[in-house]
């Protein structure tokens, strides 16, 4: 077939570089401008997960203090509540050890008393025996004399 006088014969796209060469940097430029919007996302959406970050750890450093502030006043008012049992437990103890001292004390003092009476008694026993030793060898010693006498 050959070519009507109008129509010029078709040209191959690669024997003109210019437009191939146009259209290239009109890609990079696009691809170029692409990165840097996907460059500027990014990096907003790294601060903006740094500063989620910041602020969940902010939240959970405060919900921490918090737990701990109140889980050293539950603890606290447990160790008070133990002490004033312990407290009340021990003294509780004390009272009945000095009540049963003071009873045994009671009982020594009466136990000292009678001791007191025998010893007196023991001394008066003591001296009636010496008295009736005393008696019987001057009663002896009577009898021996009026044997000699007579």
């Amino acid at each position: 077939m050959e070519p009507m006088a109008n129509e010029s014969q078709p040209k191959p796209a690669y024997d003109d570089p210019e437009p191939r060469l146009t259209k290239l940097e009109e890609a990079v430029a696009a691809l170029q401008c692409d990165n840097a919007l996907l460059r500027q996302r990014v990096d907003s959406g790294f601060e903006t997960a740094q500063a989620q970050l910041a602020l969940t750890e902010e939240r959970l450093r405060r919900e921490f203090h918090d737990g701990l502030h109140d889980l050293e006043q539950v603890l606290s008012t447990k160790i008070e509540e133990e002490a004033k049992r312990l407290e009340s437990r021990i003294s509780s103890e004390v009272q009945t050890l000095i009540a049963r001292m003071d009873r045994q004390d009671a009982r020594l003092d009466r136990q000292d008393a009678r001791l007191d009476k025998l010893d007196a008694k023991i001394d008066q026993l003591a001296k009636w025996m010496i008295a009736t030793q005393l008696t019987t060898i001057a009663l002896i010693v009577g009898i021996a004399i009026q044997l000699f006498m007579r």
